[in-house]
């Protein structure tokens, strides 16, 4: 009997395919992962907040342009990825660490004169001449800052309009003097109903600084002002003059890109470091669920670099691109190390979520013992022992975690599952090839016979894609030493 014709008979009266693994439980999240995740994101919002505040005022000028010329689906691009940046920084709030604002705050204030804080959260009894408030501030980022000074004044309280204040650095050293500011306040409808005066911008030069703001002639009686708060925003950066508009969208955010990720990737590089300290340490704790939890966290920041600001469409993303056999595919996939993986059966990140993969066509031995179905199948598969089963099932897997770790995968799916929820899929390693066909050639996964799973293709393309594999196969077998369970048969690979 030939080799090929004993693998037909065998694979005919081959018990149906293997159960495959149930899918691991979803791992609780360690609070140290937490933590940390959160910092991260603080410090990367923080890093990119002047560069996306450009791109922000750059995509505004270009969806002027392509309304004015016509262009409103590249339009509608473009207002739909500014809207989404400035959702994404509106989503964590105004405090000062994410948006790089300094915020003089009434509670933090240093008061002389007539100046009052008994009503909580302003400052009041502005009554008379040289009362101020001083803040000082240690820690800031030098750079140009936008004043805005919120406040209330009722006419009622015997306000004139054209009180007098001062705003300064309050500083002898070089360039304070240019950061002073003089202005007036005009009343408002009510002591309870604030309005914002925006003062022309100031530059800081140093990391510290100290602020004052005084009362220099007052004009009527009684409470002038209730200040609420002074707050010092990055200013945004002109265009220069004679800049060219751009061109595109699509080279606006190129730009964009580019810059974002030379200025996160210290950042992430230093997250990085401390998730594989942190895995390090849950691993020497054995806690596997938080060590999963922490390498799903890795993939995912580490796809993120690679891709971190998707280009969006017009209305929604478009679908996925169309392969024979109506195969789809998801771009850009991560692998996902586990310790409940096997050869055919892993998850991976794509587009920021986690998919469970089962390979189409091929199935490898499980990776422990108590799943007897599947090493009595793959056992009597490749003629060894179920313990040589349980082996090859292991290195399958150490196979799988090396072909597939830090490589851009293409998933190619009908969008189909197994039983268990996971999907099935064909996993293509970016300049290397599919994972099926390798595990094959290595001796390390068993051929399934036509439309032995959900999902298949229609008969013909399915045999086509199966004699494939078993081409590939004998070809394993024939080497002068068989690849992997091949060679481990007592009287060697069936001929």
């Amino acid at each position: 009997m030939t080799a090929l014709a004993a693998i037909a008979m065998a694979g005919a009266q081959a018990p149906p395919p293997p159960a495959p693994l149930p899918p691991p439980a979803a791992a609780p999240e360690p609070p140290e992962l937490s933590n940390l995740r959160q910092n991260y994101f603080n410090k990367a919002l923080l890093a990119g907040h002047t560069l996306t505040e450009q791109f922000q005022t750059a995509l505004n000028s270009l969806e002027r342009e392509l309304g004015a010329a016509g262009d409103y689906e590249q339009a509608l691009v473009v207002q739909k990825r500014r809207l989404d940046l400035a959702e994404t920084y509106k989503a964590t709030g105004t405090d000062a660490s994410i948006s790089n604002s300094i915020v003089l705050k009434p509670s933090d204030a240093h008061i002389v004169g007539s100046v009052s804080s008994e009503r909580t959260g302003v400052l009041s009894g502005w009554k008379t001449a040289g009362s101020t408030a001083t803040w000082d501030i240690l820690r800031l980022t030098p750079g140009a800052y936008d004043v805005a000074i919120t406040y209330a004044a009722e006419s009622s309280t015997g306000v004139v309009v054209g009180s007098d204040y001062d705003f300064f650095e309050d500083s002898n050293l070089s360039g304070a003097a240019a950061n002073a500011r003089s202005f007036q306040l005009p009343t408002t409808t009510s002591i309870s109903t604030f309005a914002t005066v925006t003062l022309p911008a100031v530059t800081l030069q140093r990391t510290s600084a100290r602020f004052t703001l005084r009362a220099t002639r007052v004009k009527g009686i009684g409470n002038l002002m209730s200040l609420k708060e002074i707050r010092l925003t990055p200013a945004k950066t002109a265009a220069p003059a004679g800049a060219t508009p751009t061109a595109s969208f699509a080279s606006v955010h190129e730009a964009y890109v580019n810059r974002i990720t030379s200025t996160a990737k210290p950042l992430v590089d230093g997250y990085l470091a401390a998730l594989k300290s942190l895995e390090a340490d849950l691993t020497a704790k054995q806690d596997t669920d938080a060590v999963a939890a922490v390498q799903t966290e890795t993939a995912r920041v580490t796809a993120w670099l690679a891709n971190p600001v998707p280009l969006v469409s017009a209305n929604k993303p478009a679908p996925p691109a169309s392969f024979p056999g109506n195969f789809q595919q998801l771009d850009d996939a991560r692998f996902v190390p586990r310790p409940t993986n096997t050869g055919d059966r892993f998850p991976v990140i794509q587009d920021g979520k986690e998919i469970l993969i089962h390979l189409l066509w091929v199935s490898c031995p499980p990776t422990v013992p108590d799943d007897k179905p599947q090493l009595k199948y793959h056992a009597d598969y490749f003629g060894i022992t179920e313990k040589d089963a349980l082996d090859v099932g292991k290195e399958a897997a150490d196979f799988t975690t090396a072909f597939l770790t830090d490589r851009p995968l293409k998933i190619l799916t009908k969008g189909n599952k197994d039983k268990d929820g996971a999907l099935l899929a064909v996993v293509v390693a970016a300049n290397i090839g599919d994972l099926a066909s390798v595990l094959v050639d290595n001796g390390l996964a068993a051929v399934l016979k036509p439309a032995s799973r959900p999902g298949a293709d229609p008969k013909r393309r399915e045999e086509q894609n199966i004699q494939a594999l078993k081409e590939r196969e004998a070809a394993a077998i024939r080497r002068p030493i068989p690849a992997g369970a091949w060679a481990l048969a007592p009287e060697g690979p069936k001929s």
